[in-house]
């Protein structure tokens, strides 16, 4: 099954508690960008944590993570294909849907 947006699919709210995990390696808050990975199920999507160009750095820095074990996706040293990743989020984006993920589950019991 492929959605247009796997990481909306996401029924562990710990997915995004790691997600937001590992978005603290940019010490600059308003700087953690995160994209989704646009194929699999929903499961655990790959994502990529992003550091943004301009003032900060001359050229964006991507960091391609495995959904699954939320440290740097081994097989995949190299960013992944912009064309399979969703817009960027930002720290409270990623907030926003541990939030949804807590209610979810919350209505669940």
């Amino acid at each position: 099954m492929t959605a247009s947006r796997p990481h909306e699919l996401v029924e562990d709210p710990e997915y995004f508690r790691d997600v937001l995990n590992s978005m603290r390696m940019i010490a600059d808050k308003n700087l953690r960008r995160v994209r989704f990975g646009l194929t699999g199920d929903g499961i655990a999507p790959h994502y990529e944590i992003t550091v943004p160009d301009g003032d900060y750095m001359e050229h964006s820095v991507r960091f391609p993570i495995n959904g699954l074990t939320h440290h740097t996706h081994h097989q995949s040293p190299e960013p992944f294909e912009v064309t399979n990743l969703t817009e960027k989020f930002s720290w409270d984006d990623v907030i926003g849907m541990l939030e949804r993920a807590l209610s979810r589950k919350r209505e669940r019991k």
